[in-house]
């Protein structure tokens, strides 16, 4: 609740320009007596804020604000069964709309570094995805497991190089049971972006539709995909010393040789047990070869 105070100056940097535009695109008011979308958008921004628990609490926290909020751009405090009822009736494309309008209004603060290796930083994201567990007997919907509900969130980030830098550029709400590279197709990043993820999107047919959108890729291999080494890189001398092997491939395996025929990058890191403690256990750094006890190595593969 101690961040109650920054509401009115968070709601101030939205423009009404922004919801105003994202309003009409969508007609979200349309049928609305009072409870239009910036009337719906403040008291859920105030939820998130004050840790709210219900819409009692959301409705009894906008009554502390009383005296802003007709600045802010609202007539009248929302009721309960006004923000249930168009909980229900609204597109929530609207708000969506509204994120990707301000974050392109308000851009990013400036980040801690300007380049990664050479590489600018505003090219890489990050691809992830996280299951939000849901109580069954109240969303009926969201059937995940026998006796648990959840949906899952696909979600494309910002590179970090410090927390205020992490943000999401793009999201993607699925039910629990769609996979990681399942739900990828539908967070494109744009072109000359490089994309990093984890095994969860080892996916021949995503990365070949990566590949023909511009998009450069370097993902977590699974220890059960089968290729062809068809070169060898030198390894790099004075620096670098983590790096264990640097190859050229080819995809072998029926479905994916098929999905997937030009040749990738493989380059396997070695992590000493020391930076690796609280980790995942030790993993091979060839097929069918075990590393020093407790050290961990990390296999890539990139079209980089």
């Amino acid at each position: 609740m101690a961040k109650l105070h920054l509401f009115p100056q968070i709601a101030r940097k939205i423009p009404l320009e922004i919801v105003k535009a994202a309003e009409e695109k969508y007609k979200s008011n349309k049928g609305c007596r009072y409870l239009d979308v910036l009337t719906h958008l403040l008291p859920f921004l105030l939820c998130h804020l004050g840790d709210c628990q219900s819409l009692r609490d959301v409705c009894n926290a906008m009554k502390c604000f009383q005296p802003n909020l007709k600045e802010l751009g609202i007539k009248k405090t929302p009721s309960r069964n006004a923000l249930s009822h168009q909980n229900a009736k609204r597109n929530p494309n609207v708000f969506r709309e509204i994120y990707m309008r301000l974050l392109k209004h308000l851009g990013q603060q400036p980040l801690g570094c300007d380049k990664v290796s050479g590489i600018e930083s505003s090219r890489v994201v990050l691809l992830d995805s996280s299951v939000v567990t849901l109580c069954l007997s109240l969303f009926q919907w969201a059937s995940y497991k026998e006796e648990k509900g959840a949906i899952k969130m696909h979600t494309l980030f910002s590179m970090p190089f410090s927390m205020r830098d992490f943000l999401p550029i793009d999201l993607y709400v699925s039910d629990g049971k769609k996979s990681d590279n399942e739900g990828a197709f539908l967070l494109i990043p744009n072109k000359r972006q490089i994309i990093v993820a984890d095994r969860g999107y080892d996916d021949s047919a995503l990365w070949k539709t990566w590949d023909s959108n511009g998009i450069t890729f370097v993902v977590r291999l699974r220890r059960d995909i089968k290729f062809d080494r068809i070169l060898e890189f030198d390894l790099p001398e004075g620096t670098s010393q983590n790096i264990l092997l640097d190859e050229g491939i080819k995809l072998t395996g029926e479905e994916t040789s098929q999905n997937y025929e030009r040749p990738l990058r493989r380059v396997v890191v070695y992590r000493p047990y020391a930076e690796n403690q609280g980790k995942r256990g030790a993993s091979a750094y060839s097929h069918g070869t075990t590393p020093k006890d407790k050290d961990d190595t990390i296999e890539l593969v990139t079209t980089n």
